[in-house]
């Protein structure tokens, strides 16, 4: 894909509206006066960060599909992206994000990257593993927010199986919420912020 600022139209000449919007990172402007995407209005969260309102949901895409369209999404004006262990596509995500910030679309500083621990994973001496497999997968250095997909707990056999069945039904567990929401709650976790992972 060519970076978004060479579809920029720079004829003066032109009516205003016809010329095509242009997507930057970080405190770039555009060039030849073209005028600047309008984004989603943000919402201040409790841990002080803001949060784009409008996201870009990924759930059920995969491979080429799922990369065209994190692209896509980007060129658009979509900052925040929703993905999870369970869709197994945050190396895809990861990637195409990736992609579009060497290119000089976005930055990392105005990405909102959502993901979530999956129902397997609630048992707290899984939390801190799983979540720096995600960030692995994702290859980025922190999440924004990172969720609980769902407040039930499914036994955990093995990090492949994501609905461990037994005579035709799912395999719950316990310790669900309680256990696990004071580190899911807090937003922005990173490898540097490894105080807040719980140990198991």
């Amino acid at each position: 894909m060519l970076p978004i600022r060479c579809l920029t139209k720079c004829d003066a000449e032109e009516d205003e509206n016809s010329q095509i919007a242009v997507i930057l990172g970080g405190d770039q402007r555009p060039p030849c006066g073209a005028k600047t995407l309008l984004l989603a209005p943000k919402v201040k969260l409790s841990s002080g960060y803001e949060m784009p309102i409008l996201g870009f949901g990924t759930n059920k895409l995969r491979g080429y599909q799922c990369s065209t369209a994190i692209h896509y999404a980007v060129e658009t004006g979509y900052r925040h992206f929703d993905t999870a262990y369970y869709y197994e596509n945050e190396k895809d995500i990861g990637e195409a994000l990736r992609t579009q910030i060497k290119m000089g679309n976005v930055s990392r500083e105005n990405i909102f990257l959502t993901t979530k621990l999956w129902n397997i994973h609630h048992d707290p001496s899984d939390v801190r593993r799983i979540c720096e497999k995600q960030l692995e997968l994702l290859g980025f250095n922190y999440i924004d927010l990172y969720l609980m997909h769902f407040p039930i707990g499914y036994q955990h056999l093995c990090d492949e199986i994501l609905k461990p069945m037994k005579d035709g039904k799912i395999q719950t567990k316990d310790n669900g919420v309680v256990q696990s929401e004071p580190f899911v709650a807090r937003g922005n976790i990173s490898r540097g912020h490894r105080g807040s992972l719980p140990h198991g």
